[in-house]
């Protein structure tokens, strides 16, 4: 099984970090981060003081950004389900399961690798006014308590509920961790989708999956944010505790935890009779 694994993961992430796809996206990253980037330094210049290491976090906090974001992964995974010309020997050789194994395993590490080189990319443009540390900092707070953010960093969404409620570091780890289990999530459903309804309505499903944030804050509705994956990525929108229409850390855990298993048991079932298609 660990060999299987291996040995998807090495063909998968030498084919992704070939494609042009996957530097066209990083190169998008880079570009949206760096309109609100370029406020911040322009604060940092205008004060003398380095901002720290947490602008992906802040950054992600609206839902248009968070969209543009998470919808990476169909550039990321335009060849889902990862069928090549060798699969026709590969597979038979590893059997379906670990075949599927090391493919659902790819599908986290590479969103686990997309989320860590956008927040690097992030970490960067603030050069060179780059603070190494994960704590607030006295630009990003005084940018979110006073008129300052307006003036500097329109539109960034610097919401102080969320430096109230959690520390630097623990922000940055739990926004890691839950828009890797995001990200992971729509891939994992793409895969899914397509194993059993075909390539165009998985994009479909799953692109109205991402825009589900968006639609929901015309909407409106109570429970808009406990009901979107794609809402969890904002930590405005996250609390240490379950309420009626913010949902807890525990929660997003809970349900990104059962969201993929179901996902990878479906996959299982249909991996059995799966006919491959090139």
């Amino acid at each position: 099984m660990v060999r299987a694994i291996r040995c998807c993961l090495k063909s998968n992430f030498h084919t992704m970090l070939r494609a042009p796809s996957t530097w066209m996206l990083l190169a998008y990253v880079t570009l949206l981060a760096d309109l609100y980037a370029r406020g911040i330094r322009r604060f940092c210049a205008e004060v003398e003081e380095s901002a720290t290491g947490v602008y992906f976090v802040l950054f992600i906090n609206n839902p248009y950004r968070a969209m543009l974001f998470v919808i990476g992964i169909f550039m990321l995974f335009l060849n889902i389900p990862f069928i090549s010309n060798t699969s026709d020997y590969e597979i038979p050789r590893m059997g379906r399961r670990r075949w599927l194994a090391g493919q659902t395993v790819y599908l986290l590490t590479a969103s686990g690798w997309y989320v860590m080189a956008s927040e690097i990319i992030c970490a960067l443009l603030l050069l060179p006014r780059l603070k190494l540390s994960l704590e607030w900092g006295r630009v990003f707070t005084t940018l979110a308590r006073t008129s300052a953010g307006t003036t500097f960093a329109f539109g960034l969404n610097l919401d102080y509920g969320v430096f109230s409620r959690f520390a630097g570091g623990e922000a940055v780890f739990w926004n890691y961790v839950i828009t890797t289990g995001v990200c992971f999530f729509f891939a994992n459903l793409l895969f899914t989708l397509h194993l059993w309804a075909g390539r165009l309505l998985a994009f479909c499903i799953t692109g109205v999956g991402i825009l589900l944030p968006v639609l929901t804050d015309v909407l409106g509705g109570g429970m808009r944010y406990i009901l979107s994956p794609l809402s969890w990525v904002q930590f405005s929108r996250v609390d240490r505790i379950m309420t009626y229409a913010i949902p807890s850390l525990g929660f997003v855990m809970a349900a990104l935890f059962l969201g993929n298993i179901l996902l990878f048991v479906l996959n299982i079932i249909r991996i059995r009779r799966f006919e491959w298609k090139r």
